[in-house]
């Protein structure tokens, strides 16, 4: 399976989360967890600041804490490089743990700024990513 190039959006204030559903086509992740990566851009082209670096560990802790209370899913951990800090979290109702991260970002008024990406298992073993959208 060929992968499609990824098209970029943002979510706005006010605007619903993408409208999700788990199919047979998502392949193996769609009987289970799904993984979600929420993607926020850094200062620079490499680590960002100190400071950057900080308020996202900051954010990153509200954000396990919130799907975890929520029950909406797990927060896995984080990376850090080339401009972008990756947040990787996964639960089996992918639409509800959008709809709690995205509360958390847009009271950070991060919500402009991230992007959500689904881990793809392909068929072969890879993975790849797609841009979640509307």
């Amino acid at each position: 399976m060929r992968a499609q190039p990824l098209r970029y959006a943002t979510i706005t204030p006010g605007m619903e989360p993408p409208n999700l559903t788990n199919s047979a086509a998502d392949g193996p992740a769609a009987s289970g967890d799904r993984e979600l990566l929420v993607v926020l851009p850094l200062s620079d082209a490499d680590m960002g600041t100190k400071a950057e670096r900080a308020a996202y560990e900051r954010l990153a802790e509200r954000l396990e804490a919130r799907v975890r209370t929520t029950a909406a899913g797990e927060y896995n951990g984080d990376e850090t490089g080339a401009g972008e800090v990756t947040l990787f979290f996964s639960g089996d109702d992918e639409c509800a743990l959008i709809s709690e991260i995205h509360a958390i970002l847009a009271d950070a008024a991060l919500d402009r700024a991230a992007r959500f990406e689904r881990m793809m298992h392909e068929d072969d073993g890879t993975t790849r990513r797609e841009l979640l959208r509307r």
